[in-house]
């Protein structure tokens, strides 16, 4: 089976049911690949999550430039969006799955990383995502069986030997190699000028200064 991340075109459709001779729309359908489909709901969840990555943030009266951001990183997420229903659904032939032992590893990692030491705030920061406990694990496992593929799939196959890589390293060798390299920092403590010559007093409490200074920076600071 050839697997082509980029050989499929997005569709675009409109998921309908048949009610009392009319249909009822229910959600668009902005990429389908093979059966599978990302609505449109789906979609515009990952125009928020590439917008908060990029740090865009919007006020009401500010709707042109909220626009020209969407339509930049638009064409890029659907291919993004077509590649990812590709991986996944090649995990799934490979029956790649998430374990409850894998699932509850990942949660409890999670739970110590944002302190959250209380089903209740652990469920409460759920919530406050617009996130279920089954929403969380559906994309867990997405994560993780893209990954798989990736690394299974696509790595593989970009691989190289021992001996290419030996090669590579004699031919290249200039590229591997830095010349040595020393660092260095200075802090001057300026001693005042006398007109009537070097002041001993004040060049001792400069060097007085500037052991304390060594000493602070060996220390850390």
């Amino acid at each position: 089976m050839k697997f082509h991340l980029r050989a499929m075109l997005p569709a675009i459709a409109v998921l309908v049911i048949g009610v009392s001779a009319r249909a009822e729309i229910l959600e668009q359908i902005v990429v389908k690949v093979n059966g599978d489909i990302i609505t449109k709901t789906e979609f515009e969840q990952k125009q928020v999550a590439a917008l908060r990555q990029r740090n865009l943030q919007f006020s009401p009266d500010q709707t042109e430039e909220l626009k020209k951001a969407i339509a930049e990183i638009t064409p890029q997420l659907i291919v993004d969006a077509v590649d990812e229903l590709l991986l996944l659904q090649r995990g799934h032939e490979l029956n790649y799955k998430l374990s409850d032992e894998q699932y509850n590893s990942v949660v409890e990692q999670i739970r110590k990383d944002n302190k959250l030491e209380s089903d209740e705030a652990f469920h409460a920061a759920l919530k406050n995502e617009g996130m279920t406990e089954a929403d969380l694990r559906r994309s867990l496992e997405k994560q993780m069986i893209i990954s798989r593929v990736q690394g299974q799939e696509v790595m593989q196959k970009v691989g190289i030997t021992e001996e290419e890589a030996r090669k590579y390293h004699e031919e290249h060798i200039a590229e591997f190699t830095r010349p040595a390299q020393v660092t260095l920092r200075e802090l001057l403590v300026a001693i005042p000028s006398d007109p009537k010559g070097v002041n001993v007093g004040a060049e001792e409490e400069a060097k007085q200064k500037a052991e304390e200074i060594r000493k602070r920076a060996l220390a850390g600071e």
